[in-house]
């Protein structure tokens, strides 16, 4: 990008044209790569910045974490020149288990200081479903060739994608 000035002064010739190069500096832009809004987390989990994009370069990540989109009360998970930052999910105290009420911010720095942030809502579930065996009754000794099962299982986080029966056929298999 370049501007040409000129000044011109009343009944003087103008003087030779001159450019001057102007270069404009943008701020930055924050994206997370990973997670994507709505995702749930479980454990150890890496967050990832390397879509987040700069016209010089971004010199700082910072990675924070709050129960609210104000982030009044917000913890520092990574401040870094990496755009990686691992999150040890089952250690944070910031957010309530099996819920989407938990907002990651991340805020870029460029190497001029210009700076620009994003939040995103997750969801954190290091809790396992629960699971009851209505039928059979602990202990019942099924002698048919076929026998009707029921069983509820319930997470309230992540949710519940397959459930599995197993059984033994004496007391003594294991």
């Amino acid at each position: 990008f370049w501007i040409k000035l000129r000044k011109i002064t009343k009944g003087k010739r103008p003087p030779d044209r001159k450019s001057v190069n102007i270069t404009i500096n943008n701020h930055p832009t924050a994206t997370f790569t990973y997670p994507t809004n709505g995702t749930w987390l479980i454990g150890i989990e890496v967050l990832n910045a390397s879509a987040s994009t700069d016209d010089q370069n971004i010199a700082n990540y910072i990675f924070e974490l709050d129960n609210n989109t104000d982030f009044s009360s917000s913890a520092i998970l990574c401040n870094t020149q990496d755009v990686n930052c691992t999150f040890n999910t089952s250690s944070q105290t910031q957010c309530n288990e099996e819920s989407l009420d938990c907002f990651l911010r991340l805020n870029v720095t460029d190497g001029d200081g210009l700076k620009n942030s994003t939040y995103i809502t997750i969801g954190v579930d290091n809790t396992g479903p629960s699971s009851t065996l209505q039928r059979p009754i602990n202990g019942t000794n099924i002698t048919t060739n076929y026998y009707e099962l029921n069983a509820s299982v319930t997470d309230n986080g992540i949710g519940v994608n397959i459930t599995t029966f197993l059984y033994r056929e004496n007391e003594t298999e294991s």
